[in-house]
């Protein structure tokens, strides 16, 4: 099972460079548009979730600030190159 994917099939939030489930264990059901039954669901992130991910994003701009503007488009590319040749999952 890919890593953002939790043993029940919720799909995970992405918080300071790891995944898990919201700190409330809250979730939001997906439902496919054609029948209105549920897919699949995702973490619902609250309060406490947001705070550590601005947190996160706080401290990874303090170090993404000192990246020249020729090497920062590099970087942004090797993350997307990877994204691309990634193995995707579909649901049954």
């Amino acid at each position: 099972m890919a890593e953002n994917v939790a043993a029940n099939g919720e799909i995970l939030l992405f918080i300071d460079g790891a995944w898990g489930a919201a700190k409330s264990g809250a979730t939001l059901p997906v439902l496919n548009p054609a029948t209105g039954e549920p897919i699949g669901s995702v973490a619902r992130a609250g309060k406490p979730d947001l705070d550590r991910a601005l947190a996160a994003a706080e401290r990874g701009f303090a170090a993404w600030r000192k990246v020249s503007a020729y090497e920062g488009p590099r970087c942004c590319a090797r993350p997307a190159t990877s994204c691309a040749s990634a193995p995707t999952r579909s649901r049954p």
